[in-house]
């Protein structure tokens, strides 16, 4: 199986993606970012250097998601959320279109 990812999308070649992923127009996954099984990450959505977005994440269109932040599985990105640096996001969190999460925030479920 081989991962969706829109001839669009910009994709460094250090990032790991799941085969099983689905990354969408102009989306952009920068060096070491890792997206895992099952994520879907929307048109136009920016993941950072050293990203890592569990599995069955999903990620809206325009969120920003910052160097080295952590999505946990089955969180919910709304979109265009803004999550900084470093910022980590728990299993089943779900974060509301336009919000903003500060650098080194912890939000769990």
């Amino acid at each position: 199986m081989t991962a969706r990812i829109h001839p669009t999308a910009r994709i460094h070649p250090t990032a790991r993606i799941h085969p099983t992923a689905r990354i969408g127009e102009e989306a952009s996954i920068d060096a070491g970012a890792s997206i895992g099984e099952g994520v879907s990450i929307d048109a136009r959505a920016s993941i950072d250097a050293g990203a890592s977005i569990g599995a069955w994440a999903s990620i809206g269109a325009w969120a920003s998601i910052g160097e080295e932040a952590s999505i946990d599985a089955w969180a919910s990105i709304g979109e265009g959320v803004s999550i900084d640096a470093r910022a980590s996001i728990g299993a089943w969190a779900s974060i509301d279109a336009g919000a903003s999460i500060g650098a080194w925030a912890s939000i769990g479920a």
